[in-house]
């Protein structure tokens, strides 16, 4: 589970910080990370699977990835910058 503070690495490199839940525990704002003090700060949104997806492998969330992929051109979708791949202690991916 996401938490206050947490420190996520994207496949991209990325670094973001966990800032607070947005109404669903396991929707949080996040913050982009960055060394370049010019870089103006980036506020993202991070998803991780739900509590009830319990299956081995996340189905529904996995499905929700398919589906954002499918719909990524259209403009009621929010843009997906990067992902977060599970943890190597078996976390979810983000």
């Amino acid at each position: 589970m996401l938490s206050e503070g947490a420190r996520l690495i994207g496949e991209s490199g990325k670094s973001y910080l966990a800032v607070s839940p947005l109404g669903q525990s396991n929707v949080w704002t996040a913050v982009e990370q960055s060394n370049d003090p010019k870089k103006p700060l980036q506020v993202v949104v991070i998803k991780e699977p739900g509590e009830v997806d319990t299956q081995p492998g996340w189905p529904s969330f996995q499905n929700e990835m398919v589906m954002h992929e499918v719909f990524k051109d259209s403009p009621a979708i929010r843009q997906q910058i990067d992902r977060i791949p599970p943890t190597t202690t078996g976390g979810p991916p983000m």
